[in-house]
Parts: C-alpha cells; sequence; structure tokens
C-alpha cells in the first residue's frame, strides 16, 4: 500500500495535529516533505509532496488570492497542507479554510510548539523505510518469479500463476483472448459480464492495466471489480492477465508482483511459442513428404500417417484454400508473409470448429488439407457450404477465397491427387472467376491442359495465326477472346471491355485483316479458342508458382 496522508498523522510528532478540512484527501499518497518558504511554489513543488508552513509569505494574502494558491496546490497534486500556527499566524486564514473546502484539500493545523525538525526527520525516515520495504518486496518477487521462469523443471504458466495469486492474496485468470481461458486459479470467477471498463491511470505504472466493474454468473446480485492488464508478445498476440479483486483492493506491492509476474508469462509464451513452432515445422516436414511422395519406402509411408492422423487402408481427397488480398502486391515481403499467415491460421480457427480433427498446413496464401474421401454426398456438399460460410462471414479485411478440391485416392498416390487440387484452384481463377467451390471433375475439358499437356509445352500448341496476333496486337487479345466468347457479339464484346461496340468491330476487321481468319469455320475457330485458352494460362504463370 502506498504511504498515505492517514498514515503520516498518525506519527509521534504529529499526534498534536488537527485536521480542519479536506477529510476525503487522508488517501492522497505523500512521498516528500518540505518546508514553504515563499508562495511560489508552481517552481518547486511536486505531486505527492506535503509541505510544512507558518504562512509567513502569504500572510497579507487577500481572501481570494488564499483560495487561488489553495487551488494551485491541488492543481500541482500536492498532498496536503500542515500549519503551524502562533509564530505569524494566531489562526488559520478564512481563505485557505474556505478554498481547502471548495477544493476537498487537506489543512493540518500543529501547535507553535511543534518543531519542523522532529516532524521532518520522523516523516522522511517513514517514508524511506517504505521505500526499502517495497524494494526488498521487488527483490523477493522478482527473484521468485525470475527464478521459477528460468527454471525448466517447474516453469510454466500455472505455476507463475499461482505464485501470483499468493503474493497479491486474489483469485487470477489468464486468457488466450478476451474469451478462451488458459489458466484460472478459481474456476467460480470463469464466467462474467462487463459492466463497464476504464482505463487505470497510476504514477509509476509500467503497463497497460484497465479496471473492470463485472457481474459473476455465480453471483449474479453483485458488483466486483477487477483488473484486466494486456500482455502483448509480437510473435504471440495479446493475452489477457486478470486480477479479481475479491479478497482486497489491488496495493502498491501487489502492483509490483503483477509487473513481475506479466515479464515471467511472456518468457513462458515465448517459450511455448519456440516450442510450437519447432513442433508445427516438424509436422508440415513430414505432411510436405506425404503430400509429394518423398518418402523412401512404404514403412516410412505408414510411420508418415501416423503421426499426421492418417491412415494407409482409407482413401482421401486433397484441397487446396487459397486466399488472396490486395495488400500482398503492396506490402514488402515479410509483411505479406506474416499477414498470410495470420489469415490462414483465421480461416483454420473458423474451419476446426466445424472439424476438430482435420489434417493440415498453411503455406504462404494456400491452406492444404487432406480430407476423408469417404463422406458422402451430402456430407461432401455440407463440407462445400461450411467453406463458403466462412468467407461470407469474414470481417477481416477483404480477401479472395478459392477452393480446389482433388478426386480420391490413397495415400501412396496422394501426390498426383495434390497436384490436381492445386490445378483446379489456378485454372479456376482464370476461367471460373464466379465459382467458389470447385472439384477437378468439374474443370471438363481443362482437365487436359493438365493431364496431357505439361506446362512447359503450351507454347507449341498455340495456332500460328493467333500467335501472328499476339505478335502483332498484344493488346486486343482480349478482345478477340471476348468475340468469340460471345458468339462473336460486337455488342456483348463491348459491354465487356467498356468500349464502344465500333471499336470492337474496327479491331476484328484488323484481325482479320491481318491472318484471314474464317469466323465461320468451327474447327479454325474451335483451335482459337483452346490457343486462347492456353495463352492466357502462360500470360499469368506466376499463378502458378
Amino acid at each position: 500500500m502506498p504511504m498515505t496522508l492517514t498514515h503520516i498523522l498518525s506519527l509521534p510528532s504529529l499526534k498534536e495535529a488537527t485536521l480542519l478540512e479536506g477529510q476525503e484527501g487522508l488517501t492522497n499518497e505523500v512521498s516528500n516533505i518540505m518546508i514553504m518558504e515563499a508562495p511560489d511554489v508552481e517552481k518547486w513543488a511536486s505531486a505527492g509532496q506535503l509541505l510544512l508552513s507558518s504562512l509567513f509569505s502569504i500572510q497579507h494574502f487577500s481572501i481570494d488570492e488564499q483560495e487561488s494558491f489553495i487551488e494551485k496546490l491541488v492543481t500541482l497534486n500536492v498532498s496536503g497542507l500542515i500549519i503551524k500556527t502562533r509564530r505569524f499566524v494566531d489562526e488559520i486564514p478564512p481563505g485557505i479554510l474556505s478554498g481547502a473546502a471548495r477544493f476537498h484539500f487537506p489543512i493540518i493545523q500543529i501547535p507553535g510548539s511543534a518543531g519542523y525538525e522532529t516532524i521532518m526527520i520522523e516523516v522522511m525516515q517513514t517514508l524511506f523505510n517504505h521505500k526499502a520495504k517495497l524494494l526488498d518486496h521487488y527483490r523477493k518477487v522478482h527473484q521468485h518469479l525470475m527464478t521459477l521462469a528460468l527454471n525448466q523443471k517447474d516453469a510454466s504458466l500455472k505455476e507463475t500463476l499461482m505464485a501470483l495469486e499468493a503474493f497479491i492474496n486474489n483469485p487470477v485468470s489468464f486468457y488466450k483472448n478476451r474469451k478462451q481461458v488458459i489458466f484460472q486459479t478459481d474456476h467460480q470467477f470463469n464466467d462474467y459480464r462487463v459492466i463497464n471498463e476504464l482505463p487505470l491511470k497510476q504514477e509509476n505504472l509500467n503497463f497497460e492495466c484497465y479496471r473492470q466493474t463485472v457481474r459473476f454468473d455465480a453471483y449474479p446480485n453483485d458488483d466486483y471489480s477487477q483488473l484486466l492488464i494486456p500482455v502483448k508478445i509480437s510473435a504471440v498476440g495479446t493475452s489477457y492477465l486478470i486480477i479479481h479483486e475479491i479478497n482486497e483492493t489491488v496495493g502498491e506491492m501487489d502492483f509490483m508482483a503483477i509487473e513481475n509476474s506479466i515479464i515471467a508469462l511472456q518468457l513462458e509464451l515465448l517459450k511455448l511459442n519456440s516450442i510450437n513452432e519447432v513442433k508445427q515445422n516438424y509436422f508440415n516436414d513430414i505432411f510436405d513428404d506425404v503430400l509429394y511422395g518423398k518418402y523412401h519406402s512404404k514403412e516410412q509411408l505408414s510411420e508418415y500417417a501416423q503421426l499426421l492422423r492418417l491412415d494407409e487402408q482409407l482413401s482421401y481427397r486433397v484441397v487446396v484454400w487459397q486466399f488472396s488480398n490486395q495488400s500482398f502486391s503492396e506490402k514488402p515481403s515479410f509483411e505479406v508473409r506474416k499477414k498470410q499467415k495470420e489469415i490462414g491460421e483465421k480461416l483454420m480457427r473458423k474451419l476446426l470448429q466445424y472439424y476438430p480433427h482435420l489434417t493440415y498446413r498453411i503455406r504462404s496464401n494456400r491452406i492444404i488439407l487432406i480430407i476423408s474421401a469417404n463422406r458422402s454426398e451430402f456430407e461432401q456438399k455440407q463440407f462445400s457450404d461450411n467453406l463458403l460460410r466462412i468467407h461470407q462471414n469474414w470481417q477481416d479485411e477483404p480477401i479472395l477465397c478459392r477452393v480446389g478440391i482433388s478426386d480420391a485416392t490413397f495415400l501412396d498416390d496422394i501426390n498426383t491427387e495434390a497436384k490436381k487440387a492445386l490445378q483446379v484452384v489456378q485454372q479456376a481463377t482464370l476461367f471460373f472467376a464466379d465459382v467458389f467451390v470447385l472439384t477437378y471433375e468439374d474443370l471438363g475439358i481443362y482437365r487436359m491442359f493438365g493431364d496431357l499437356i505439361p506446362f512447359q509445352d503450351y507454347q507449341k500448341y498455340i495456332p500460328k495465326k493467333l500467335q501472328l496476333i499476339i505478335d502483332a496486337y498484344p493488346d486486343w487479345v482480349d478482345t478477340l477472346s471476348y468475340f468469340l466468347d460471345f458468339n462473336q457479339s460486337l455488342k456483348k464484346t463491348a459491354e465487356q471491355l467498356f468500349i464502344h461496340y465500333k471499336t470492337v468491330s474496327y479491331r476484328i476487321e484488323k484481325i482479320h485483316e491481318l491472318v484471314n481468319l474464317d469466323f465461320d469455320n468451327p474447327e479454325e475457330i474451335l483451335q482459337l479458342q483452346i490457343g486462347l485458352r492456353l495463352h492466357r494460362l502462360i500470360s499469368n504463370k506466376e499463378i502458378f508458382g
């Protein structure tokens, strides 16, 4: 607890002191004591100071000046004013008393026989002892919690929180977010409703803190106070430490314990995060080895399957869930990777609410899942609907999502289906822009682009006439493509490109003059359309990275 005016007035040297005004200020914290020789207090007084004065320097002030002087002391957060009478003033001036009453400022009267030196020595000794006690307490708390945090055997969030509870004599809770409990020392304070929340402003408070008024489900008729403290770590995010002020209000020494506990919790969270990252990287490596067939034997595949919670005897599908955001191309690469990881983890948290035991990994802007193929048609549709629902209810910054689902296969051939799932997403971006979830079967004829023609050979299948058009009029390729897609309609092509139909007509005429296209020949039109799609794939090769 801080040293207050009440504590100071209980000292032997102030046994004859009388509080004349400012009963409300008895809880004011006292950090120093000073003799007032001149009224220019704004030049030297500081918050927490207790002033001693005979009022010699202000004895001739008017009542208004006296009240203004008291107001100045209040503004400076001076703790109180001890006035010695019978030396220069026989009674406390009325302006001092009225000002003190108006601003609830403590005025203490001491007799002329009281010695300044005795009072100052005793007050300073008391303040010194209090600070020494605080430092000793801080050292003990810090040593205990840091020893706990650095001890590999005993270190844990639970041990740190239980130690904090013992230090402050109040139950504590620790939340991963505002709703998900990690650990609490008393479960009856788990569920509550926040009535109000205000930032706690306190001198020398080295961490962000809020005081909440809450009502617990276990005690619905009573209001309680608790402290909410964000524990922030850039690599982990924000967790929340809650101090339930059930037994007593958190005091000065308690804040020392809380501050040290925050450091210990941050160390433990960083350690846990590092361990989890190592585990996740190991899991991802195994996932990739299975997905891309990088195992040396059937026995090793069996071992990997067991670690991934998969069954060699069952068939599976590969799902590629790709997401993109405009900011990905506007930010530095390290920021993009961080943002992609955040989005991927948020999407998976929502999907895991439907399917808690999915096998997956996040790579850049793709979530890759291996899901059971032993689902009914209804269950498969429900899976797609749940993915769509997550996207539609997304409330973060806008993202564009596409989902590709492979055919069913066993684990020993899963690498083939992984390529197909990725092909679905890649081609859907170009040819099925309005479709959210697409299976490999849904690609139809487009499957031949992956099954029959390697990507590096696409250029060989571009018709000669189309290549001449691409070389001569590269900006008009889209015009030709839409013109053919819309059954050679000038109007629809113009509407799609937001240009005048005469512009479309001019371009088509110039293209016809260049290569003598026969728009009435179905075979030539078919070759052009296939070639245009191959050209679109080649032009967007970054999608296939």
